[in-house]
């Protein structure tokens, strides 16, 4: 059992802004089932630069790194927890690092941040950095090399738009007819996880067959759940 144990391929789970372990928790449960190491990297991600985040993760990662340097070690993030690995990733790649898995991450920045960021940005720094604007630090932000990059997005996601959830590095790119917080929710989306993860590609091609769903969805959806919908996605960056 021992070496068994020792043998399991690790994750590490990284949350967004405005989020904790408890919105990853569910996700990291269905990996654990399949049979993955999971560790969940929480972190206070209101108050303090996506720099002086990823110092932490970065902390936590050497951490993991010394206690087992042989062993796979994936990373699977959502939303900011993305750009906080692609920071990290420009200081530190260690020989066990194995693929990477972006839920929602808005790569290119948000639209959703932009707009409220004159309101919250001087209580929430993050928003002001995440933000889609041509000055935003967003568009600096290190891209991983020699990486292995899946990218999963949401085709009714009202926070990061489609478009800026690529990088132009990526391995392969997926979209799900759902919104922001509920790609942590989905089971087909734990699916793709561990199919990239072993690998190194999602299963099919899902970005027209799933976007024409969408579509379908929403001419079939009533109002008053499609507002629903709208508001739930919105659960963090």
């Amino acid at each position: 059992m021992e070496t068994e144990e020792k043998a399991r391929d690790r994750i590490v789970v990284v949350h967004g802004l405005g989020a904790n372990n408890g919105t990853t928790w569910l996700l990291s449960r269905r990996l654990r089932a399949r049979g993955y190491d999971v560790t969940q990297f929480g972190y206070p991600s209101l108050f303090q630069s996506i720099e002086g985040l990823a110092e932490r993760f970065e902390a936590r990662l050497r951490c993991l790194v010394e206690q087992d340097s042989q062993r796979p070690l994936h990373l699977v993030t959502h939303s900011m927890g993305g750009i906080l690995t692609r920071i990290v990733l420009g200081k530190f790649q260690p020989e066990c690092l194995g693929r990477v898995v972006m839920l929602g991450t808005p790569n290119q920045g948000s639209h959703a941040a932009r707009k409220v960021a004159p309101y919250f940005g001087r209580l929430c720094y993050p928003l002001v950095q995440l933000s889609d604007a041509p000055e935003s630090v967003i568009h600096e932000v290190n891209i991983p090399q020699n990486v292995p990059i899946g990218i999963i997005a949401g085709t009714r996601d009202r926070v990061v738009e489609l478009s800026a959830t690529h990088l132009p590095v990526e391995s392969d790119h997926y979209t799900v007819p759902t919104g922001h917080g509920r790609l942590l929710l989905r089971i087909d989306v734990v699916e793709q996880v561990v199919h990239f993860l072993q690998n190194g590609t999602f299963s099919g091609n899902s970005d027209s067959t799933a976007q024409q769903e969408a579509s379908e969805t929403h001419l079939a959806k009533p109002r008053s759940e499609e507002h629903t919908s709208e508001l739930q996605s919105h659960s963090d960056l």
